[in-house]
Parts: structure tokens; sequence; C-alpha cells
């Protein structure tokens, strides 16, 4: 049995075809059915007729590195609402290979989250993006 782990993915965002880089961590991209059912009847059990599927937004984050951000920041801030991004969820083997098809996502750029500011915190500088998906994931 080879299962994975939660950490052997990487995650690669692309806004308007400009690489943004490698990003921490990853959620969403659920793939969701809408529901309809039917009651026939004389009293008979419900039938599911399935219906259309659509995928959540997905959310990006990592930390902030003053000399890869700084710039990028801004982009991303402009971006907001018009950007066209791609994320490419990639799983990787043991040894950081490859393994498998990646499932790539697409969408707008929808929020540009920058880290809460703490004066008495030494915590990590992250920031996120999240992406309002179209179409299906490729």
């Amino acid at each position: 049995m080879a299962l994975a782990r939660a950490d052997q993915y990487q995650v690669t965002i692309f806004v308007d075809g400009q690489r943004v880089g490698v990003f921490d961590d990853f959620s969403g991209g659920s793939v969701k059915a809408t529901e309809k059912k039917y009651r026939p009847g004389g009293m008979g059990d419900n039938v599911s007729l399935g219906g259309l599927s659509a995928v959540d937004n997905i959310k990006v984050n990592r930390a902030f590195d003053r000399a890869r951000d700084a710039d990028l920041v801004r982009l991303l801030i402009d971006r907001v609402g018009k950007g066209r991004v791609t994320g490419v969820k990639q799983p990787l083997d043991a040894d950081k290979n490859a393994f498998g098809r990646a499932l790539v996502y697409s969408g707008l750029l929808l929020t540009f989250e920058p880290s809460d500011v703490k004066a008495e915190s030494s915590d990590l500088d992250m920031y996120t993006i999240e992406v309002s998906t179209d179409g299906k994931i490729a």
C-alpha cells in the first residue's frame, strides 16, 4: 500500500500567464452537483435525478518573502476581480518527483488577503489568495 501524505504536493499558481510561484497550503476545490429529487405518485420512493456539477473556490497561501513578494503583492492586488488564475496541484512521490496527473484549476482572482499585523507576535507573515473557479478541473 502506498499512502500519500498531505505535504506530498506542489501547488503552483499562475496569474495572467505569469508564474507567481509555489504556495504552501491549498484548500477548497471540491466538485459538487446540484441535487434534484423526484417523488413519484403512489407514495413511491425518491429518485435522485442528479444535476450539473461545479467546482468550489480554491484558496492558497504562503509565507511572505520580502525579496520575492514585495512587487508581486502589488500585482496581485491590481489583478483582483480581473486576473485569470491557473492553479496546478501536482502530487509528488517520497523523492519529490512529480507522480501521476496534476489537477488544474482555473478562474478569476477573487481575493488577496494580507496577513494581520500584531505588534507582540513573532508569527510567520502569511498571505492568501482565493480563486473563483470556473469550468472543470483539467
